[in-house]
């Protein structure tokens, strides 16, 4: 439902035209002004850095006179180098080509037009690939970047992706938060200027995302989304004659690569969407596409676990966590997750032991295979806690190989949790980390890994790399990731990988590639969850977000919340428990059945549902209401949630979306056709109760 338009201006420059909703049979190019407004340099030379200025590019470099944002900047051996680029060549391909090293879409009944950019000057070959797919309205931007001189070039900006909007006013949209706060929406009056979105930690980090939107008044939205788990830039800016462009890509902050002749660089892809209905159909578009063409195993089962960290924290041995087993194996639970601590000399707290992944003889005397047996009798898998990334002093491995951390010579280091970062620039610590990890893997029959980040970069300095590759880390680290987890997939076909960061540092679309499922948030307190949710399903499909009923007084907020008011905020995700089984009351531990029968009743449609948020949190501070529907519009449901209970309050109506119109529904207890219910509303429950949940199932009447 989507038009994307290119043209050449001056027959050698490639000009952003148009992206909008589809035109079917126009020429667009008199949009561009060409000859009026823009004067081309084959007719007035002597304004050439005017040209420049004003065209609306696809693809812009710095130094020719677009003062804008640039995409493109790098520098010879005699310093800095100013390129501009111009077709020369285009292809259509009937395929989507995987980026190496890097997650990629995938999909059939795609196609890939590649345009080929040069500047013969400094022997740079750009190539810009933009892919679309017949069930999507996405267009993927990506590109590779050869050098074809005869002497290294050094890159230090890549940016994936630009995009050209006209003026007019709007607000932009970015992600904000912290630890246990994250994904939270900020939006901001658009202006003369910039509004920028970040990351320079090596990940996103709990402050942000990948990602950036511009909101048009009249409801339209712009978007750009990275495939990327590093450090990021994003930036939404106005122009002097108020036209706007949005960049997005890695930070080059942080980044340098070294590129020798003939070789080549990919960027990440940029995943690019167009909506007239705004958020709420950006949304469904990104859902929909990350299901079909990003999660490969989207609909690998995911069994009901729990997990041990905020029942144990690091206090546990076998005995410890069978116990919790056993209970929970009765009632219903799949797969066991043990947490940090299990592994080296017995860790009882963050600085001993991180690199060493072999069990604790003094914890798990038996080993992983004796657990992993003992936990098969009561029918329950394993699962395993890593975090591959970081090393402690105090561990063999760093005692055995210092010099495979990341460091700065004669400089004391800047610690974080007392952990180093290992250098994934290395092969020899990546083998290392693979044999370590499949071997625990193997050992102990293990399903699931939960891969952990808890501290992001410092002391950028690899004894592996030379003096002028140093400032390709921050990306090799990001390259390393994917590679080992690439290779576990690989070994372990039925693996099921959660990958984690503190939480939500790390929730991205490129993780999404390698884990069906992210971690979202340490912070499982109702409340918080709801506005975290909120801002997370924005993006992200509900079977991608991790969420655990914990216990309460919940132990980062101190609220208390009944356990079915847990259940359910826990339920539209990834569902499993994080607490003591064993030390709950019994009328609560009698809701566990119960709760994992009914998110297997939902679990299809959480997983393949069209989401609506009808009511924020954010914006009403009370309550928040949201629905999935099945793509037929026959079945789904409501989940209402109040924060705070409202005194001579009534029963409110909430429209409904995505109901077929002349079906007539049954919704608790009562029969409505779906018009009037997406038009009319739906009579929401007026209860005088804090922090409470509720699930409303509907389904469309049999037709006779």
């Amino acid at each position: 439902e989507t038009s994307y338009c290119m043209m050449t201006a001056d027959g050698a420059y490639l000009a952003h035209v148009y992206y909008g909703q589809r035109i079917r049979h126009s020429d667009l190019t008199y949009l561009l002004r060409l000859h009026d407004d823009i004067l081309v340099p084959s007719e007035c030379p002597e304004e050439k850095t005017g040209f420049f200025d004003k065209l609306p590019q696809e693809y812009p470099t710095n130094g020719r006179g677009d003062y804008r944002e640039p995409c493109l900047a790098l520098r010879g051996a005699s310093g800095q180098i100013f390129p501009e680029l111009t077709l020369k060549e285009w292809t259509i391909r009937e395929e989507k080509r995987p980026l190496p090293g890097l997650p990629s879409t995938y999909g059939d009944h795609g196609q890939t037009l590649e345009l080929a950019l040069e500047d013969a000057v400094f022997g740079l070959a750009v190539t810009l690939c933009y892919t679309v797919y017949d069930d999507a309205d996405v267009v993927i931007r990506s590109l590779r970047i050869r050098n074809e001189a005869d002497a290294p070039l050094f890159l230090t900006r890549v940016l994936s992706a630009c995009l050209e909007l006209p003026d007019g006013s709007g607000q932009t949209l970015t992600f904000g938060g912290a630890w246990a706060r994250e994904h939270i929406p900020v939006w901001r009056e658009a202006g003369y200027g910039g509004t920028v979105s970040e990351s320079l930690r090596g990940a996103p980090g709990h402050g942000g995302q990948p990602f950036i939107g511009f909101r048009y008044d009249n409801g339209s939205i712009y978007a750009m989304h990275l495939i990327y788990s590093g450090g990021n830039l994003a930036k939404h800016q106005q122009d002097e004659v108020a036209d706007y462009r949005m960049v997005l890509g890695i930070h080059p902050e942080t980044f340098e690569w070294k590129l020798e002749p003939g070789e080549c660089f990919y960027a990440p892809e940029a995943v690019l969407v167009y909506s007239p209905e705004g958020t709420s159909g950006m949304t469904r578009i990104l859902h929909d596409f990350y299901r079909s063409h990003l999660i490969r195993d989207v609909k690998k089962p995911r069994p009901i676990l729990i997990n041990n960290w905020e029942a144990t924290y690091f206090d546990f041995d076998e005995e410890r966590i069978l116990s919790i087993a056993r209970e929970a194996a009765k009632l219903g639970v799949e797969l066991f997750v043990l947490d940090d601590g299990w592994f080296g000399e017995g860790r009882m707290e963050p600085s001993g032991d991180l690199g060493d992944w072999t069990a604790s003889e003094r914890k798990l005397p038996r080993g992983l295979k004796g657990l992993s047996e003992a936990l098969l009798k009561l029918g329950l898998q394993l699962g395993l806690w890593f975090e591959p990334e970081m090393v402690s002093k105090d561990s063999k491995l760093f005692r055995t190989h210092p010099d495979w951390v990341l460091h700065q010579e004669s400089r004391t280091p800047a610690l974080c949790r007392d952990q180093w970062m290992l250098d994934l620039s290395n092969p020899d610590v990546l083998d290392y980390l693979f044999s370590g990890i499949a071997a625990a893997v193997r050992e102990g029959h293990v399903r699931y890994l939960k891969w952990d980040m808890n501290r992001t970069i410092t002391d950028a300095g690899s004894s592996y790399l030379p003096p002028d590759r140093q400032g390709e880390i921050f990306h090799r680290h990001v390259l390393g990731v994917y590679e080992l987890q690439e290779r576990l997939l690989h070994a372990f076909p039925e693996l099921l990988i959660e990958n984690c960061a503190s939480g939500g540092a790390r929730f991205d679309p490129g993780m999404l590639y390698y884990s069906p499922q992210i971690w979202c948030s340490d912070d499982m307190d109702v409340v918080e969850r709801m506005k975290i949710h909120e801002g997370t399903a924005m993006l992200y499909p509900l079977s991608a977000i991790g969420a655990h009923v914990a216990k309460s007084p919940n132990d980062i907020s101190g609220r208390y919340a009944s356990f079915e008011a847990r259940g359910i905020s826990a339920m539209f995700g990834s569902f499993g428990y994080e607490l003591d089984i064993t030390a709950l009351p019994e009328e609560e531990r009698k809701m566990i059945p119960g709760q994992i029968a009914r998110y297997k009743e939902l679990r299809e449609l959480i997983r393949e549902g069209d989401y609506y948020n009808l009511l924020s949190l954010a914006e009403n501070g009370r309550v928040q209401v949201y629905e999935v529907v099945s793509k037929d519009g026959a079945d789904g449901f409501l989940v209402f949630q109040q924060v705070l209970s409202q005194p001579n309050g009534r029963r409110m109506p909430v429209c409904l979306r995505g109901l077929l119109p002349e079906r007539s529904y049954i919704l608790g207890g009562g029969q409505y056709f779906g018009e009037a219910l997406m038009k009319a509303g739906c009579l929401m429950p007026y209860v005088r109760q804090d922090f409470y949940a509720e699930i409303i199932e509907f389904h469309a009447v049999p037709l006779t």
